[in-house]
């Protein structure tokens, strides 16, 4: 599968933020890397499809939120994964995995 359009731009800000320890919204994104708001959720399940769970590694996207709710958003879990009622939970212990996740050496791999 071929990576969306700009995927690479968007994992190396994301790489970024992810080394300021701070999560960053949809709209930040999409400024940063000239796309569309709505439209990242290509790229990010490719970050994540892609890039982390193949590799075993802290699911990168999971540190882009919404502006309102600072929560990710629907398509941030791939159809075959639920967290049930302790999805919030999870979802901040993720976060704090990218955080303490030592991004330098991971590169982006168009597969």
């Amino acid at each position: 599968m071929a990576a969306p359009a700009k995927t690479r731009e968007v994992f190396d800000y994301l790489k970024k933020c992810a080394d300021d320890m701070r999560t960053v919204t949809y709209g930040e994104v999409a400024e940063q890397t000239a796309l569309a708001a709505p439209g990242l959720t290509h790229q990010l399940a490719y970050i994540r499809d892609q890039i982390c769970r193949p590799r075993g590694i802290p699911w990168l996207s999971a540190i882009v939120v919404n502006t309102q709710t600072r929560r990710p958003g629907h398509a941030f879990l791939p159809g075959d994964i639920s967290f049930g009622d302790d999805g919030d939970r999870l979802w901040r212990g993720m976060v704090l995995h990218v955080f303490a996740f030592d991004w330098e050496p991971v590169q982006f791999e168009d597969a």
